[in-house]
């Protein structure tokens, strides 16, 4: 379905990106809402769906009145998460979502995001440089070296048959 969308405008809607910096969360839902009329049509459905994603994320419904700056770097991860899942998008890309958090809060960010992952059954576009975190959040593993695919596979598989010298020095520094 996305492939066969006719313009960008007609796929957009199905594809959304987590953003680490967020200006404002309220302010993005709405802009987002407000862009696609057509799937969200009323304040209170966006006010409902903006519920359902903080309880989701385990996020008090305080914080879509609070600046980015009062918020901590968990919590601002996790809105770029809710901002993203808006509109229910058919596939998410999420570039480094976790890196700019402490590893504890790392780790109930990737507790949420399974949970979240289960319940809603999103495909995800995951891209990270740490391959512990691959390997907890992947069900498919791409390991490129230089822009050019080095090896693909279950992780499991890649992590235990690695198929270039680049592949398995990447394993063996990070596992």
């Amino acid at each position: 379905r996305l492939l066969k969308a006719r313009s960008w405008d007609e796929g957009k809607s199905h594809i959304q990106h987590a953003l680490c910096k967020v200006s404002g969360f309220w302010a993005n839902l709405v802009m987002v809402g407000s862009q696609y009329l057509g799937q969200v049509r009323a304040r209170q459905a966006m006010d409902q769906r903006c519920d359902e994603l903080l309880d989701d994320m385990e996020l008090p419904r305080d914080v879509a009145d609070r600046l980015p700056r009062q918020l901590s770097g968990g919590q601002q991860q996790r809105i770029g998460l809710c901002r993203a899942l808006m509109l229910n998008p058919q596939l998410l890309l999420l570039d480094e979502p976790f890196s700019a958090v402490d590893p504890v809060t790392r780790l109930g960010l990737y507790q949420q995001f399974e949970q979240v992952q289960q319940r809603k059954a999103v495909s995800t576009l995951l891209v990270t440089h740490d391959l512990r975190e691959a390997r907890r959040l992947a069900r498919f593993l791409v390991i490129l070296d230089a822009g050019q695919v080095a090896q693909f596979g279950t992780p499991e598989h890649v992590l235990s048959h690695p198929a270039t010298p680049f592949v398995e020095t990447l394993i063996e520094s990070q596992l």
